[in-house]
């Protein structure tokens, strides 16, 4: 006699005494009622993976990356330069400040989206639920700003030939936002608000991204350190403005 989890399904083999002396009957209704148990929670988990404001983000992310590739190569610099990703000439010198915006909607190639898509779905969800849809969707946007800001200053100010782009900054500041509600709850000695990740695990998961920025190429460090801490800050000041 097997019982398939996944199926809900009770078998019992050609060997076997008919109706495994009587326990398929009595074990059928519980099986399904099993079988819907955990479609009912599968379901809940999902709900609470896709909260609104971070589904809208991410799957605007996937909409502009499949219209620039219908449009040309999104791993090319100087296509993603004419579409709206920051490089030194066009923000510096023309004046051109939307792209601090645009440019956290761009990526180089299907990999760099797939990436960050998938850490912010993990992420993002956790920390709208505890903020609200206004406070998370401006500690996005924020920290996003703030990483392209400090990525014209301290990566194209080094080297102006350079073109970034990407959502790292904002998933950062995303990252910086958890960890403020953490280090606040620990603090404050209340019941933790992010208890699937912790302290030692946010951390872990920072210093993780960060090590990877730093002994890879072609990783704006600037961005993610300055979307960390911005999302830090504006994540304490939105809990007494917002």
């Amino acid at each position: 006699m097997v019982f398939d989890i996944k199926a809900g399904q009770l078998y019992i083999y050609e060997y076997q005494k008919s109706q495994y002396c009587g326990l398929e009957s009595s074990l059928e209704p519980f099986s399904q009622k099993f079988l819907q148990q955990k479609i009912t929670e599968e379901r809940t988990e999902l709900r609470r993976m896709l909260t609104p404001v971070n589904t809208i983000l991410v799957l605007a992310n996937v909409v502009v990356f499949m219209i620039l590739s219908f449009l040309g190569n999104t791993t090319d610099a100087e296509f993603m330069a004419a579409h709206g990703a920051i490089d030194w000439m066009d923000v510096v010198e023309k004046h051109q400040y939307y792209r601090l915006f645009t440019s956290m909607f761009l990526h180089f190639g299907a990999d760099h989206l797939l990436q960050n898509m998938l850490i912010l779905l993990v992420i993002g969800c956790r920390l709208e639920r505890i903020t609200g849809k206004l406070s998370y969707l401006l500690i996005y946007i924020g920290a996003g700003l703030i990483g392209a800001g400090t990525s014209i200053i301290f990566t194209l100010g080094n080297n102006p030939n350079t073109v970034s782009a990407g959502a790292s900054g904002a998933i950062f500041g995303v990252m910086g936002g958890l960890l403020y509600y953490i280090i606040s709850d620990i603090i404050q000695k209340k019941r933790h608000r992010v208890e699937e990740i912790g302290l030692t695990g946010m951390i872990f998961m920072v210093a993780s991204a960060l090590s990877y920025g730093f002994f890879s190429t072609g990783i704006d460090n600037a961005a993610h350190i300055g979307g960390l801490v911005g999302g830090f800050l504006i994540t304490m000041i939105s809990r007494f403005v917002i």
